[in-house]
């Protein structure tokens, strides 16, 4: 395992290491492997996933060594799944992002209880906007910081803050009402 950073392997990237850009193609490519099947959820999504891997090794001569690489990858393979989404009109699923914001009780009356909520939520959370769906993807599933949701979403700070502070607010609330599960602790 190589236990170079991102930043490192960039370096060596751009001096023409093709080594290291496999080695930072096999770190990040469940995490945009899972963004692209949450847009797309068919095969599909493993083409943007080598799409984007393609068009991150053509031009990583335009990235700035002290932008995360992550962050860069997203916003390639997002825009690429949006495209692909403008194309045939679809959402992407919710129940990957629900199932992580709440915590799930075992017991069987719990678990009808909870496949309740998570449709409930699941049709509240496509009533957000795509930022603020986005944001919450990105910071609970894939625990990205503000700034680098910030890079990813090619937004403000300010408003990654706010579209994460809105949407677990509205998420809580609805919880709330339901009374059947409890929102996890975290920040924001």
């Amino acid at each position: 395992m190589d236990t170079r950073t991102d930043q490192v392997l960039f370096t060596c990237i751009q001096a023409g290491d093709k080594q290291a850009f496999m080695t930072l193609m096999m770190r990040h490519q469940s995490t945009i492997r899972a963004l692209c099947y949450r847009y797309l959820k068919s095969n599909e999504a493993d083409d943007i996933v080598q799409k984007t891997f393609i068009r991150a090794f053509i031009h990583t001569s335009s990235l700035s060594p002290d932008t995360s690489i992550l962050a860069w990858l997203i916003v390639v393979a997002r825009r690429l799944c949006i495209d692909r989404l403008r194309f045939y009109k679809r959402r992407p699923e919710a129940t990957e992002i629900l199932e992580k914001l709440i915590l799930p009780d075992k017991s069987n009356e719990d678990l009808v209880i909870e496949k309740q909520t998570l449709e409930k939520l699941k049709n509240e959370l496509f009533k957000l906007a795509e930022g603020p769906r986005e944001a919450v993807v990105l910071y609970y599933i894939h625990d990205m910081s503000y700034h680098d949701i910030s890079v990813a979403l090619e937004v403000p700070i300010g408003t990654v803050m706010t579209w994460l502070h809105r949407a677990k607010k509205d998420l809580k609330r609805m919880l709330q009402a339901s009374d059947c599960v409890q929102v996890k602790e975290t920040h924001p």
